[in-house]
């Protein structure tokens, strides 16, 4: 199923129900029920509801949990020196940190650090004249339990120096972590660091979040905590280096390494620091005379301002938005290779995975913009005010996504937005399927838990809601307050509650229990009705989620009427299972909608006219509204009204709305009539959106009628040259159905784009066509491949390749390295999986494999191996 195809169904299915798809120190004692006869709510810390049949339990109740508490302070780390230098070949980091700290309240004569897996020199307490006096301490690889040698108050500060080895590779991943977990505990990461790979370059980076700062420097590695910091980072003087703060000083060394000394004077958690090494170019920006900056490698310089040239504008509209300016003293952004992550927020210096620097044509499909907007607001929402706990992600992960729309409705318009915002429901409805968690929950077995649709894309839906529940100047004066009043402080979500009752001066304790503390969301069917008689619109609604386990929302939000002459809105609060509204109307309307702004987090099913939909598909308000309205004419896609609907809706302004009218007319009985089709022959060549091209040209695949193949060439004729890589790719599968001896020349013409999509597509046609070059391209191609999914798409490729051509040496070697090296377990595994379909006549691979079994670090993925091969 194409990928437009897929949206829109995932459309139907996630906003309106017709398609099933796949805490807080506050009491939860106070939540909004319809009677005191419904059965409590869950106990959280009891696991799965007692009450009922186990079969009555439904399917996304969660599991027990470990309840897990807010970090206790006994120590304020007030800040941290540290001077590093590293071991490339043996992939170690020689480092020496001196931390101040005091006790945070209670006198004490111990401290315990966070320090994982490191060989200790040396640990001393820095005496007044700057001598060092040895302490005792216990060491189990994860706590150094450190004795002071006296008590000290929380009046007195003092000062440790430890001198230690970090080796990241060398630290155990503890058995039950998730598999897909299992590259970013590690740290501290070397990339390339003997210099073989001729397709990457050597660099180092850091990865904090959660608690892996403390796998490179020693700290208190919780969320509540923060200090200054001072890094000197010895490196070949080749290599450029950043971190957090500013470059205070840089100085060559005689033995042919530069020290780079990097300041960061306002206090931040210990996750949130970072230092990147490698052979960067820097391109220098600025934003009201400070300095923005980009990290990019030497290739891509000429692109980073096209990628990351918006970010002073963002930072200006942030900066308003949230009523505080930046608040920090530089911002730089760096792309680094093999990157665990998409992005991560480091204070001042946030770093991206290697796809956000890419060429002029790659931008067309994907300029992934969303990465720089969402780690930018986190220099607010994570950094500047940070989450007390993982339990409180989402005050920093639903912030951060909240800003991707935020800065979508300033710059592209309110239209963009909402597609964006459309997606971040389908994406959490999805995960509601096999699970509802609250968004504020102390009970999870790993931070990385945390990290889910729940905090990321139900928090920014959340906050949405409640901007279009008090309204737009109430929502950023409660933003403003809350960042001014918990600035460079941790947070909990009481606090966020605080500061928007503080600005308008109401109990909003009802909105954050049943959208922070409670589970799941509103599950709507909604009908309506018109009596010429009586004069009356009937609005029904009714709640039907399952009550036992989530709440009767308390909805407040507008009815929607649209006239001949006009728009009319009403407001309503919905609060019990089963309501009506009626409301006056002297006319007979054209549409009516409950929740004009689709703010609700819900699953709906509407029961309305055709020409309500048709009329809300063209006339909607907004962009939710009109794409809810094509789901509902799914079925009546071949209805005269609709087609003529879907071809007026191909010159629409807004691209998304263009799109989905191709996906709609590409599956109708009408699609390829001579004036369906003509428009989608002009649409793939001449619309100004890319994806609205590539949608045209794969509208074109679409037919077995042969009789059209000659004009539907002409097509490909053109679209193969689109600057598009999405259109070329899309053009060389359709061209492949048509004319495959054409295909062959043009995917031959296109060996040497680096495009992952588009190796995908010419090594297939190569394959199909048995060409002499295609083991040879879809090895280079394996091996240059960064993007994960691209790579196991060639991988599937190789396998079925050799299902029919025996492997060679070459393809033996390329796997073997792929098991051993790649650092995505999931490529690993695969790698394995097709090597053990040879190893009956290949002894060295069977070696291979045996051995795989006992060196592998991560205790799953072993399991694994020893369960599977």
């Amino acid at each position: 199923m194409n990928n437009k195809l897929w949206f829109r169904i995932l459309i139907l299915a996630s906003l309106s129900g017709t398609v099933a798809i796949s805490g807080c120190k506050v009491s939860k004692n106070a939540k909004n029920r319809e009677s005191a006869d419904q059965p409590p709510l869950l106990n959280y810390t009891d696991g799965l509801a007692s009450e009922g049949k186990e079969s009555d339990i439904p399917e996304w109740m969660p599991t027990k949990h470990t309840y897990k508490p807010s970090k206790t302070r006994y120590h304020d780390l007030l800040h941290t020196e540290l001077r590093v230098r590293f071991d490339w070949a043996k992939q170690y980091m020689y480092g020496q940190a001196i931390l101040e700290l005091k006790p945070y309240f209670f006198a004490t004569d111990s401290l315990v650090l966070d320090a994982k897996g490191f060989d200790l020199n040396r640990v001393a307490i820095v005496e007044p004249g700057g001598s060092y006096r040895d302490l005792t301490y216990t060491y189990d690889k994860q706590k150094l339990n450190i004795k002071l040698g006296r008590n000290y108050t929380r009046d007195e500060r003092y000062k440790l120096f430890i001198d230690y080895v970090s080796k990241p590779n060398e630290i155990e991943v503890k058995k039950g972590s998730e598999e897909d977990a299992i590259t970013d505990r590690k740290g501290l990461y070397f990339i390339n660091p003997d210099g073989k790979d001729p397709n990457k370059p050597r660099q180092i980076w850091t990865q904090g979040e959660t608690e892996y700062s403390s796998c490179w420097f020693p700290t208190i590695d919780a969320n509540n905590e923060r200090c200054t910091q001072d890094l000197y980072i010895t490196v070949e003087d080749q290599y450029k280096t950043l971190s957090n703060g500013l470059l205070y000083s840089s100085v060559k060394n005689s033995d042919g390494t530069r020290t780079d000394n990097w300041k960061m004077d306002q206090p931040h958690a210990p996750y949130l620091f970072m230092m990147a090494v490698g052979d960067f170019a820097v391109i220098k920006d600025q934003w009201r005379n400070m300095e923005v900056s980009y990290y990019v490698e030497p290739e891509y310089a000429k692109h980073a301002k096209m990628v990351f040239g918006n970010t002073p504008e963002m930072i200006d509209f942030f900066s308003k938005y949230f009523g505080v300016d930046y608040p920090w003293k530089k911002y730089s952004q760096v792309v680094v290779r093999d990157f665990v992550s998409g992005a991560m927020e480091n204070t001042t210096a946030t770093v991206h995975m290697e796809e956000l620097q890419h060429d002029h044509r790659d931008h067309l499909d994907e300029t992934n913009e969303d990465y720089i907007s969402h780690e930018l607001t986190h220099q607010w929402f994570g950094d500047y005010v940070t989450c007390e706990s993982w339990a409180n992600l989402t005050l920093n992960e639903g912030f951060a996504s909240y800003g991707e729309y935020l800065w979508r409705e300033h710059k592209y318009g309110r239209k963009d937005a909402d597609y964006h915002l459309t997606q971040d429901q389908i994406m959490y409805l999805t995960e509601s399927a096999s699970r509802r968690d609250p968004l504020i929950r102390y009970h999870y077995d790993d931070p990385q838990d945390m990290f889910d649709r729940h905090s990321y894309q139900k928090g920014a839906l959340v906050l949405h809601h409640l901007r279009k529940t008090l309204g737009e100047d109430a929502f950023k004066a409660g933003l403003q307050l809350y960042l001014r009043t918990h600035a460079y402080s941790p947070v909990e979500v009481d606090e966020l509650r605080m500061a928007f009752e503080d600005v308008t001066g109401q109990d909003l304790k009802w909105f954050f229990d049943q959208w922070y503390l409670d589970r799941g969301h509103a599950e709507l069917e909604i009908s309506y009705d018109y009596s010429n008689i009586s004069q009356v619109i009937n609005v029904s609604v009714k709640q039907t989620q399952d009550t036992r386990y989530q709440p009767t929302f308390r909805i407040p939000t507008k009815i929607q009427i649209d006239y001949e002459g006009g728009t009319s809105f009403y407001p309503v609060v919905l609060s019990t299972k089963d309501t009506i509204f009626r409301i006056p109307s002297a006319n007979a309307p054209l549409n009516i909608v409950f929740d004009s702004e689709m703010s609700i987090v819900s699953r709906q099913t509407e029961t309305k006219p055709l020409d309500y939909w048709i009329h809300q598909a063209r006339k909607g308000s907004n962009f939710r509204q009109q794409q809810i309205a094509f789901a509902y004419l799914d079925e009546a896609v071949n209805e005269p009204r609709v087609q003529s609907l879907l071809k007026e809706m191909l010159n629409d302004e807004f691209w998304a709305l263009r799109e989905t009218a191709v996906s709609y007319l590409s599956v109708s009985e009408q699609a390829f009539e001579a004036e369906a089709l003509n428009k989608i022959k002009d649409v793939a060549v001449k619309d100004p959106k890319a994806t609205v091209r590539a949608s045209a040209v794969d509208y074109l695949t679409k037919t077995d009628r042969t009789e059209l193949y000659p004009q539907i060439e002409e097509v490909l004729e053109q679209t193969v040259k689109d600057s598009s890589y999405a259109v070329l790719s899309l053009s060389l599968t359709a061209y492949y159905q048509i004319n495959p001896k054409k295909a062959l020349e043009h995917a031959k013409a296109n060996q040497h784009i680096k495009n992952e999509n588009v190796v995908a597509t010419v090594a297939q046609i190569l394959l199909a066509e048995k060409q002499p070059e295609a083991r040879a391209y879809l090895r280079t191609a394996l091996l240059k491949t960064s993007d994960q999914m691209s790579k196991l798409s060639l991988m599937r490729e190789l396998s079925n390749f050799l299902e029919s051509s025996p492997p060679e040496d070459g393809d033996i070697d390329l796997l073997k390295n792929l098991a051993e090296n790649d650092n995505v377990w999931f490529v690993r595994f695969f790698a394995v999986k097709i090597l053990s379909e040879y190893r009956a006549n290949r002894p060295d691979v069977d070696t291979f494999i045996q051995g795989l079994k006992t060196t592998e670090k991560n205790p799953r993925l072993k399991e694994m191996y020893i369960k599977n091969f």
